[in-house]
């Protein structure tokens, strides 16, 4: 291969990892565009919403493997978690009781990039490696509890009952996150180079608009304004776009990079939802925040 094809070719995998880092980007405006759309027409419809455009955009922009091709074990394994994390999370954001609440939501999702590394050290059957897996899990954990425990100016009694009276949004947060470590973990043995996002996003439309029916498909008590269709539209191209660019990126570009910059997610989150949710927070959120990134790359450093 000559210079300029080499040259081409490094060119070509560069912009593709941008394109990709794009993701992390456009997935932390993700919380606040959720919340708002919630807000606006129910955490149920809100959410059906936002998967069913989802869906068509990704399907458009990021056409999925034929369903012929794609193997069973793939489709049942991999998309009950993929259809269980996205519906979990959705239906929290929905469900927090406050947009601050959201934010302390999005800091226990991000919790999901350390079980990775526990789960992972785990199935390698590695002690050496769950034990070096431990600093980094410790440091994130802790960082979540004191962005909680900040933003209720660490009034242990206060987060308890900041918790405690609205534990369903913390429990579905925390199992998702769990579910998309194993989603990330184990996926690709059953994939076989096959990808079927598109369809596993009609699948978590689907279950949300069973949710919406079942509970009786309730109307929204103010009609939504030119507002929440815009945030509905922030939030179903935030999630498209940010799948597509991530394809791209991983079929194309630099994985290594893109695990980096996928680091800074939390902090991004945090960052977007307080503009697009005009959130105040302590700078005791912000070290909690700062500490769950420092945890996950404390584990990205203890895997190299």
């Amino acid at each position: 291969m000559g210079l300029h094809e080499r040259k081409t070719v490094g060119d070509s995998t560069k912009r593709a990892t941008a394109i990709g880092l794009c993701a992390v980007v456009l997935w932390s405006m993700m919380f606040g565009f959720v919340r708002l759309t919630t807000q606006s027409f129910g955490p149920a419809l809100g959410s059906a919403l936002i998967y069913s455009c989802a869906a068509v955009f990704t399907y458009i922009g990021y056409r999925p493997t034929p369903l012929r091709r794609l193997p069973l074990k793939y489709v049942l394994f991999s998309g009950g978690l993929f259809v269980f994390y996205e519906t979990a999370i959705t239906i929290s954001i929905g469900l927090a009781a406050s947009s601050a609440q959201t934010l302390e939501l999005s800091l226990v999702n991000y919790l999901w990039p350390t079980m990775l590394v526990l789960l992972s050290a785990f199935d390698s059957g590695s002690r050496a490696s769950l034990v070096r897996a431990l600093p980094g899990a410790v440091v994130a954990t802790t960082g979540v509890v004191l962005a909680v425990g900040g933003n209720n100016n660490l009034d242990w009694g206060a987060v308890v009952a900041d918790v405690s009276s609205n534990p369903l949004p913390f429990a579905l947060t925390f199992a998702a996150a769990a579910a998309w470590a194993v989603y990330s973990v184990y996926s690709s043995r059953f994939s076989q180079g096959c990808d079927a996002t598109a369809f596993f996003m009609v699948g978590v439309a689907a279950v949300l608009w069973t949710i919406f029916l079942f509970e009786g498909a309730p109307a929204p008590a103010v009609a939504p304004g030119s507002q929440a269709f815009f945030a509905l539209a922030g939030a179903a191209g935030c999630i498209a776009s940010g799948y597509a660019c991530w394809g791209h990126g991983m079929f194309k570009g630099d994985m290594a990079k893109m695990g980096i910059g996928s680091y800074a997610a939390p902090l991004l989150s945090v960052v977007a939802s307080t503009i697009i949710l005009g959130v105040s927070l302590t700078p005791l959120f912000w070290c909690g925040t700062f500490a769950v990134v420092v945890g996950s790359l404390i584990n990205w450093r203890m895997r190299r």
